[in-house]
């Protein structure tokens, strides 16, 4: 099982990512994607499903997008509501910044009762208002659901730039951050 594997430390853990389907698809159409998402998935040997919690990073840069910023559905309700038949575990990332206190905790008490595995992101910029901070997120996980197997992002080209992933990542695992997620690799 996928928390054995991190929590026993294990080498070469195996993780499929995808994003949930946009916001703006109806219901036959979201129901197609997953009945494709769980034929194709079911098929891989992996350890893991990674969903992914977009969120708009215009903050980030003045230069335009190449198209628009379209809001997901929520990875935590699409995995639960649409992707019951697949039997890999899941590794569920939670733009914190889009959750309130209140939503953010009624989250983590439905992880009590449905094993995720869960991966929180911070804000997309410093500009950025956020209702919920990462560090309030870390400490509500703590109060709430001390058994999430809980990671985090790092990022090797910050390090280049900034000179300090190494510490954020201490920091990380200080607020109980137990195994760590880099950028995706893909291979034909």
């Amino acid at each position: 099982m996928l928390t054995e594997k991190i929590r026993n430390k294990e080498s070469g853990i195996v993780l499929y990512g995808i994003t949930p389907p946009k916001v703006k698809h109806t219901q036959e159409e979201i129901k197609e994607i997953a009945s494709r998402h769980v034929d194709r998935i079911s098929k891989l040997d992996v350890d893991g499903l990674v969903l992914y919690d977009i969120q708009d990073e215009s903050d980030r840069t003045d230069e335009k997008r190449p198209f628009p910023f379209i809001k997901t559905l929520d990875p935590c309700e699409y995995s639960h509501n649409y992707l019951q038949e697949l039997k890999t575990p899941r590794i569920v990332y939670r733009a914190v910044g889009n959750y309130t206190n209140e939503t953010f905790t009624k989250w983590l008490e439905f992880t009590r009762q449905n094993q995720v595995h869960s991966v929180f992101v911070g804000a997309a910029s410093h500009e950025q208002k956020n209702p919920l901070t990462l560090k309030d997120a870390y400490t509500l996980k703590k109060e709430v659901n001390k058994n999430l197997c809980l990671g985090g992002i790092a990022i090797p080209e910050r390090h280049m730039s900034k000179h300090n992933e190494h510490i954020r990542v201490v920091s990380k695992q200080n607020s109980g951050c137990e195994y760590f997620i880099t950028q995706c690799v893909y291979d034909v």
